[in-house]
């Protein structure tokens, strides 16, 4: 099931409109993610990349990473 975010809305929680445009816009990030993970084999992807694209996906990753460990702890159930 697709539920979209499209639009800021107030939801019980969120202390401000910016607050709200952020989850708007980490939801649609996230899904487009999801649907990108579900479409394509990330050996292929991987290999598509030349060597000094390397490092800064690494480090993208790597943050990002630890971003989402630390959201997904706190995203209530």
């Amino acid at each position: 099931m697709h539920i979209s975010r499209r639009y800021p809305h107030r939801t019980p929680g969120a202390t401000s409109y910016e607050e709200e445009t952020a989850a708007t816009a980490l939801y649609e990030a996230l899904r487009h993610l999801a649907e990108f993970c579900a479409t394509h084999d990330p050996a292929r992807v991987a290999a598509a990349f030349d060597p000094q694209e390397r490092v800064a996906l690494h480090r993208f990753i790597s943050t990002s990473g630890a971003w989402l460990r630390d959201f997904a702890a706190r995203l209530p159930a």
